[in-house]
């Protein structure tokens, strides 16, 4: 085949050669090209299956007479109807008990003015105060006998900040990822939490501002 290839490409460049060494006085035809005697360029035979064979083609589907493919019905559901209690029956408000012992840390006031919403004082002791709003939003203040703050950096991670407050050195940013305050004092240590308080940056803030409150009326 390369050799019957390489033979045709000579004749037509030949013919191209001479043709271009003519001087052309009409528009001149190219002549059939001739192959020696006894060449054939052959051809792809046409593919005959064995006899018998067919390609299937898919016949249609036809569904018996009467038998017809359900459409699925549009689902509504129920509306809710509201709940209407029987007259003279209301739900009571959720009510935050009040703690036994005022906070000496910080009063109910302070805290309020601060987080700018009313507290209630649940706190356990003196020194160890928790805070509550309506909105469930919590502070909890604490004086405790820890000596350092290198607990206190570990939980903080990344977000711990270098305060001073009230002349003593401090950490602020989020433990456990709420808001917290730390203040050591040579006899103690102050912590100030707080749990659910909306943006933490803000939380942490106001959890400074009280802890230069109650640092002063640490033991």
């Amino acid at each position: 085949m390369v050799s019957i290839r390489r033979f045709l490409v000579a004749g037509v460049a030949t013919l191209l050669l001479a043709s271009a060494c003519t001087t052309i006085s009409s528009p001149q035809t190219i002549p059939p090209i001739n192959l020696p005697s006894g060449i054939t360029i052959p051809t792809i035979p046409p593919i005959n299956l064995p006899s018998g064979i067919t390609i299937p083609t898919i016949p249609p589907i036809n569904l018996p007479s009467g038998i017809t493919i359900p459409t699925i019905p549009p689902i509504n559901l129920p509306s809710i109807p509201p709940i209407n209690l029987p007259s003279g029956i209301v739900i009571p408000p959720i009510e935050i008990p009040s703690g036994q012992v005022p906070c000496s840390l910080v009063t109910s006031a302070e805290v309020q003015q601060i987080l700018g919403e009313s507290v209630t004082d649940t706190s356990e002791s003196a020194t160890n105060c928790t805070f509550i709003t309506p909105t469930i939003a919590t502070v909890s203040i604490e004086a405790t006998t820890d000596t350092d703050l290198t607990g206190v950096q570990f939980l903080m991670g990344n977000s711990a900040q270098q305060v001073n407050i009230g002349g003593f050195p401090g950490l602020a940013g989020t433990a456990l990822g709420f808001p917290a305050v730390y203040v050591q004092k040579p006899t103690g240590q102050l912590q100030l939490l707080g749990f659910l308080g909306g943006d933490a940056t803000d939380m942490v803030n106001k959890l400074q501002q009280l802890a230069g409150i109650a640092i002063t009326r640490m033991p």
